[in-house]
C-alpha cells in the first residue's frame, strides 16, 4: 500500500481515533494529503485543538519511514481499514481500528 507510512503515522498521534481519522479522510481523500495539510484546512477538516497540537508535535517527531522499517523489520504486516484482508467481521463494529 502506497500510503500505509501515513496510516502507521497517524496511528501514533494522540487524540485521534477511529471517528477522527475518518473526517479527515473525507475531508482530504486520502491520508498523505491530511498528513501534509495546513492547520487550518485541518481544522475545517473537524479536528479540536487537542488533536490538532498532537498531530502538528507528531509530525515533528515522527519520521513516518523509520516507522513503516520498524513494522517490517518486525516482520508484520500492517492492514488497514482500505485492505482487502481487513477482518470483514471486524470492519463492521462501531468505531473499527484502522490499522491492525
Amino acid at each position: 500500500m502506497q500510503d500505509l507510512k501515513y496510516w502507521i503515522g497517524f496511528n501514533l498521534v494522540p487524540g485521534i481515533g477511529p471517528a477522527r481519522l475518518r473526517l479527515l479522510l473525507e475531508h482530504f481523500g486520502d491520508l498523505k494529503s491530511a498528513w501534509q495539510a495546513e492547520p487550518r484546512e485541518l481544522k475545517e477538516a473537524g479536528l479540536d485543538r487537542r488533536s490538532l497540537e498532537s498531530l502538528m508535535a507528531a509530525r515533528k517527531e515522527i519520521s513516518l519511514e523509520e516507522e513503516e522499517a520498524k513494522v517490517a523489520q518486525a516482520g508484520a504486516k500492517a492492514i488497514t481499514w482500505e485492505d482487502e484482508n481487513y477482518p470483514p467481521r471486524l470492519r463492521h463494529i462501531y468505531n473499527p481500528p484502522p490499522l491492525l
